[in-house]
């Protein structure tokens, strides 16, 4: 099973808070939704391998992790549902 990466604070660079990084990160993110629509699963692949350093075999969760999530969250979420 492959990681998932999780950012801490002490990752993100100095400057995100202000204005100026914020409207380029803005423009990027924007750039990141259109070519995920554009190009869906393939795009999905390649930010995957460029930012987590991975590259799944499948971008499907199984139906098993799905439900586990599901009764985790129900569970220790109950005000969700």
């Amino acid at each position: 099973m492959e990681q998932i990466r999780t950012i801490r604070s002490r990752d993100v660079r100095d400057d995100f808070y202000k204005p100026h990084f914020q409207e380029s990160a803005a423009e990027i993110v924007r750039t990141i939704i259109e070519n995920v629509r554009r190009w869906g699963d393939d795009a999905v692949t390649e930010y995957s391998a460029a930012f987590d350093k991975i590259t799944p075999a499948s971008l499907r969760i199984p139906a098993e992790a799905t439900q586990a999530a599901l009764a985790n969250l129900q569970a220790n979420e109950p005000a969700l549902y």
